[in-house]
């Protein structure tokens, strides 16, 4: 298809941005994404949305609603233990949490693949702090199970009840150093997710987008 130069009026190819004619630049194609406001929302509409792309006040609105919810929620737990109410309590908090890390994760993963978008980068690189995640969780398995990964319900549970008094006696450098490998590898693990997840987020947040269209749509502009 061709499009047509509004000075001269000669046809040029749609993936040209100046006129071979006149040299007249051709308006950029744009789409309107949502308002920082309403960003939120949009992530949750487009819960399962990878293509595309995502402005920085889309991936703003959505980081700033998630972290107040997740504040908040946190807040309550401590609360709670400083208060000495209720176990209760504290088990709804826990699990309301649960359920609203559960129910966000994919929009969040998504949101943030649309804003690697934005700047013509691969989606893909938003699964990195999973893959660490991953690993720790598999280091957690192979120390609870002794290294046979066999289920073993049993010997499960007291690794599991093992697991959680060395987590609460880590407190400096030289009782990390005291623990097995396999805990030793999931704490790493997980800290280079948390690590690399944080250095995700701050990239997204303030690296502009690509000011044309590119291979993963036209530009988005914020309303």
């Amino acid at each position: 298809m061709s499009k047509y130069c509004a000075n001269c009026g000669r046809p040029n190819d749609d993936a040209v941005r100046f006129c071979s004619e006149c040299g007249h630049e051709f308006e950029v194609e744009t789409n309107v994404g949502p308002s920082f406001g309403g960003a939120f929302f949009s992530c949750l509409a487009n819960y399962c949305k990878i293509g595309g792309r995502a402005t920085r006040a889309e991936y703003w609105g959505w980081l700033v609603v998630y972290g107040i919810i997740s504040a908040l929620f946190a807040g309550a737990a401590v609360a709670i233990q400083q208060r000495g109410l209720s176990s209760d309590y504290l088990k709804w908090t826990l699990n309301g949490c649960a359920v609203w890390c559960g129910l966000t994760l994919i929009p969040g993963l998504a949101v943030a693949a649309r804003r690697l978008h934005d700047s013509n980068k691969t989606g893909w690189r938003v699964w990195i702090p999973g893959l660490f995640a991953a690993a720790g969780c598999v280091a957690v398995v192979y120390y609870m199970t002794n290294g046979t990964f066999k289920l073993d319900a049993d010997l499960i549970v007291d690794q599991a009840r093992d697991f959680k008094k060395l987590l609460a006696g880590v407190d400096d450098w030289a009782t990390f150093k005291a623990l097995g490998k396999s805990v030793q590898a999931a704490l790493a693990c997980w800290a280079l997710a948390g690590l690399s997840g944080l250095l995700l987020a701050i990239r997204l947040c303030f690296v502009p987008g690509s000011k044309e269209e590119n291979r993963y749509g036209v530009k988005q502009v914020n309303p």
